[in-house]
């Protein structure tokens, strides 16, 4: 972990499930501020209520001091339990603001454990750290667990660690520091054909090897000179399955047909959806063989602007077998290959983006996007 790098990292889980603990001692070893919400409510008030316009004072008070480290480039570890997405959502704002890295630490532990963990705080001896836990009887700490635990919106589609609250602190301390190595991320790059339209070559190849009583991958291979011209607009559209045709003895009524089934676009619902979201923390690209005219069909029928960069083969006269299609985007972009998370259907591609230091996800759903990102 790179103590020079600005941070803000959110808590989340039961009480009593270690997070003031841990939030404490990672705070002094990396020289960050450690904001915890029941120190700061006790030194506002002094008999604490827990009512909501008070945490909205604690809370209003916290946000400042975020503001505050982070504009000094301090980093910081906001420790209140944020269950609400909303809440999470705040800080992520704040952090963009000042391009801090922001990760939400979750801290995983059943009920009984946590019961164990508030029960243990009347052992507190030091004032000091009284005023950072909150002690409670039995029958009200039961009570508070299972309400909070009924409260909690578990992460998804955010930056996050989920981490063994039943572990020790030297333990979790190092599986952190390598996570938010690992995590640094600032650019997603997406494939067209398969990840963000799922009209791809792929699907025509299948029919073609119906209709032609040929192994898929034969025909792959019995076109594999083609490819790589007709993605770079060396040959157009016609002509590509013009050649096809002659190969494979089609009809032209055939060849019409095939031709078509790639000159549409059959969005990926669930990924543009996502998209907007995922804009608010990283630069959004796409890097993708296409052919030219399906090239400018989709510049001319597809709205891509929410996208920082645009590279199609055809456009640029590369394809994802040559390194400058790759490095020019990542230059574009002004990031480092290893800041960039590229996304593809086809393995071949991934393993080329892995040689130039690229973090890779190989997508067949947008599950397998979900679980590259947590």
């Amino acid at each position: 972990m790179n103590d020079d790098k600005l941070i803000l990292l959110a808590t989340l889980g039961l009480p009593g499930s270690g997070k003031t603990h841990f939030s404490r001692l990672f705070a002094d070893a990396h020289d960050m501020v450690h904001l915890n919400s029941d120190k700061i409510r006790h030194e506002m008030f002094d008999n604490p209520q827990y009512t909501d316009d008070e945490s909205e004072q604690v809370f209003e008070r916290m946000y400042k001091t975020v503001h505050d480290a982070l504009a000094k480039n301090k980093s910081i570890i906001f420790d209140s339990n944020a269950i609400l997405k909303t809440y999470r959502d705040d800080l992520r704002e704040i952090a963009d603001k000042y391009s801090a890295q922001y990760c939400l630490l979750w801290f995983a532990a059943d009920e009984a454990y946590a019961l164990e963990g508030i029960q243990k705080r009347r052992d507190i001896q030091e004032q000091e750290l009284k005023q950072h836990h909150v002690t409670l009887d039995e029958d009200v700490a039961k009570k508070l667990i299972t309400n909070i635990n009924k409260k909690i919106e578990k992460p998804q589609n955010e930056p996050y660690i989920k981490l063994d609250a039943t572990k020790d602190y030297d333990e979790l301390a190092q599986f952190v520091e390598q996570k938010l190595v690992s995590t640094t991320l600032k650019a997603i790059i997406f494939d067209w054909h398969g990840v963000l339209d799922m009209a791809r070559l792929r699907y025509v190849i299948d029919k073609l090897a119906v209709a032609t009583n040929i192994n898929g991958q034969e025909i792959r291979d019995k076109i594999a000179d083609l490819t790589f011209p007709w993605n770079t607009g060396r040959i157009s559209l016609n002509d590509f399955w013009e050649e096809v045709g002659r190969r494979f003895n089609l009809q032209k009524e055939q060849t019409d047909q095939f031709r078509n089934m790639i000159m549409s676009v059959k969005h990926n619902d669930d990924l543009w959806t996502w998209l907007p979201e995922l804009k608010k923390q990283y630069k959004l690209a796409i890097l993708s063989n296409s052919d030219m005219n399906k090239t400018e069909f989709i510049h001319d029928n597809e709205d891509l602007a929410i996208f920082d960069e645009v590279r199609f083969s055809s456009d640029s006269g590369h394809d994802k077998s040559q390194d400058e299609f790759f490095m020019e985007l990542a230059q574009a972009l002004n990031v480092q290959p290893s800041e960039a998370l590229f996304v593809d259907d086809t393995t071949s591609h991934i393993e080329k983006a892995k040689t130039l230091g690229f973090q890779t996800c190989l997508f067949h759903d947008i599950a397998d996007l979900q679980k590259c990102l947590q």
